[in-house]
């Protein structure tokens, strides 16, 4: 379930890195319906946050995409095969 996890945070940290490659931008705290490091859930639809910190001031998060794949071939193709989620 961890590797379900990573594979489904992996397309957040890939958008937000493009988005200002120059400057400096870290998300930290992340977790799922309020954990860290779930195991297991039992939710359809779960709950992710995260906390933005960047070197620029007033830099705020506008948008995010979750997608989530079998496998991360897949997710480097933008190909959601187990959780698209539209914008």
């Amino acid at each position: 379930m961890n590797k379900l996890i990573l594979l489904f945070l992996l397309p957040v940290f890939l958008i937000l890195g493009a988005c200002h490659p120059k400057e400096k931008i870290s998300v930290n705290h992340l977790q799922c319906e309020h954990v860290v490091n779930p195991i297991g859930l039992d939710v359809v639809h779960p709950r992710l946050s995260w906390q933005l910190t960047s070197s620029v001031n007033g830099e705020k998060q506008t948008a995010y995409q979750v997608i989530v794949a079998t496998d991360p071939g897949k997710l480097s193709d933008r190909k959601a095969d187990l959780w698209p989620i539209p914008l």
